[in-house]
């Protein structure tokens, strides 16, 4: 079973740096995204490990909270499967 979540901004800001492509595979904590805000330079960060569906905006694009910028998609098998 395929599962798909969505990495979601929660800053304004400008995508600085797209830091992945499409298909490409990308672990839980690694960083997909770069935003600086009006006081910082935020990484955005995937919360499951999965490969990338899309990528929905580009570096330059200006962002809101909300705004969905990549859909992961990971086997649920493969998550769950273990090590044992």
């Amino acid at each position: 079973m395929k599962v798909r979540y969505e990495i979601i901004s929660p800053f304004h800001g400008i995508i600085t740096h797209v830091l992945s492509s499409p298909s490409s595979y990308i672990y839980e904590g690694e960083s997909v995204y770069l935003i600086k805000t009006e006081k910082t330079l935020v990484e955005i960060k995937a919360d499951l490990s999965g490969s990338i569906v899309s990528l929905h905006v580009k570096q330059g694009e200006v962002v809101a909270p909300g705004k969905v910028l990549a859909t992961i998609e990971e086997d649920f098998l493969s998550v769950n499967a273990g090590s044992d």
